[in-house]
């Protein structure tokens, strides 16, 4: 695979570390109420987010 855009990057980690640790993030600031995400639901989100932009009638490269 040839990596060009950050997309590409999450893409790949996606495919070979699905489960591992992406982005942690506190709600609040003692600490409480985090949530982690994994590449694979960074991955999955992207798409949902793509895939609905397509559907709108946005199409690749347009500006939004």
């Amino acid at each position: 695979m040839t990596i060009e855009t950050l997309g590409d990057i999450a893409r790949e980690h996606a495919r070979t570390q699905p489960g591992k640790t992406a982005l942690t993030f506190v709600e609040n600031e003692i600490g409480e109420a985090h949530r982690a995400w994994t590449f694979a639901d960074i991955d999955a989100e992207s798409n949902r987010i793509a895939n609905a932009l397509l559907a709108a009638g946005i199409e690749p490269g347009q500006r939004i």
